[in-house]
């Protein structure tokens, strides 16, 4: 019996390993239970900033600009100041697919700031598979791609910001959805048939060469949230930050705040936030999704199960054991108190791994 549980579990696996698209296999509500009760988590890097489009920055600066969505060059403006005062890389988690008809002028100073900008990614969004046909666009057509060995070229569906000046700083926005409509992991890369699109995370680490071609790799983790710490990422209001370095007003915020950070520019505001269920909750924004993308890739703190074939081999060691001890008479209360022992140790052997460790059992 124990052995013909053992190859139901390589069957299992084997089953499980096929459907893997990046590498990765895990349990989702077993790692969500061990998020939930890990005993320590990295801090939220204090070089990873949100700039929130809240609801205070709504209501404090309608009355020079209206309602949203404000005029482009607002954003021009900002993204000027943050990279002259020396951000290090500027994430706009705001889609610009459409031209403003009630203001060309705001969107022709966006785009001529585009033109300039070293440190700012624009994003774009990777539409359903089924619009392919319908698109124009080719694979190797899209400014910073990669090309892996054996690439296919092919029409992909893309929604891109509408700005000329933006396409060759474009990297994608899509988040990796589990089946159960989670977020628990993220990529680098977007494969698509051999051609690697850049995520907006990695697009962050500027620092990071540019290679012609490369194998056909995601670099896939799963997301080490920073759920023990005190304090998350920290957060301003799009308006504080817009009064003090465009503006020149006098605020709170101080000037040398700017240099050296990763900002994060997004919304947070009721209708225009974008949220996300993950092992955190049910409503957890974009802006600190990609945040933690970001601070995993800089910092190397991404999380990896352990390989596959070692977890059939765990679990077919306990079912041996198991058979072993039954075979040796043991009862079936017993029995009973045994599994109970080892799946508490599984559950606390999986707690301990996501909290100290990048290797999650």
């Amino acid at each position: 019996m124990g052995m013909a549980l053992c190859l139901a579990i390589v069957a299992y696996s084997y089953n499980l390993a096929l459907k893997s698209e990046d590498g990765l296999v895990y349990d989702g509500a077993s790692l969500d239970l061990a998020i939930e009760y890990r005993l320590a988590a990295p801090t939220a890097s204090d070089d990873i900033v949100i700039i929130d489009i809240d609801e205070r920055s709504l209501a404090d600066l309608a009355p020079d600009y209206g309602r949203w969505p404000w005029p482009r060059d607002v954003i021009a403006e900002l993204l000027l100041a943050l990279e002259d005062q020396g951000a290090e890389s500027i994430t706009l988690n705001v889609m610009f697919s459409d031209p403003d008809i009630n203001n060309p002028q705001a969107d022709e100073v966006l785009n001529t700031v585009a033109c300039e900008l070293k440190k700012t990614t624009f994003p774009m969004t990777r539409l359903a598979p089924e619009n392919d046909e319908l698109s124009a666009i080719n694979l190797s057509m899209i400014p910073g791609i990669l090309k892996s060995a054996g690439a296919i070229d092919q029409n992909i569906a893309l929604l891109i910001p509408f700005l000329p000046c933006a396409h060759d700083k474009m990297s994608l926005n899509n988040l990796v959805v589990d089946d159960d409509g989670l977020v628990r992991r993220a990529k680098e890369y977007w494969n698509e048939s051999g051609y690697l699109l850049p995520t907006l995370a990695v697009e962050a680490l500027q620092a990071l060469p540019r290679r012609e071609n490369i194998e056909a790799s995601q670099n896939a983790f799963l997301l080490n949230w920073r759920n023990r710490s005190d304090e998350g990422y920290r957060r301003i209001s799009f308006s504080d930050v817009y009064r003090a370095i465009v503006l020149r007003e006098q605020t709170e915020l101080p000037r040398e705040s700017i240099k050296g950070k990763h900002f994060i520019i997004g919304a947070s505001a009721p209708g225009l936030a974008v949220l996300k269920g993950t092992s955190l909750g049910p409503t957890t924004d974009d802006n600190e999704i990609i945040a933690t993308m970001i601070d995993d890739l800089i910092s190397g703190t991404g999380l990896t199960p352990i390989d596959i074939w070692t977890n059939a081999m765990i679990s077919c060691a306990f079912v041996l054991l198991l058979s072993f001890l039954f075979g040796r008479g043991l009862d079936e209360d017993a029995a009973d108190v045994f599994s109970i022992v080892l799946e508490f140790a599984a559950i606390g052997i999986t707690i301990l791994s996501s909290s100290s460790f990048s290797a999650v059992v």
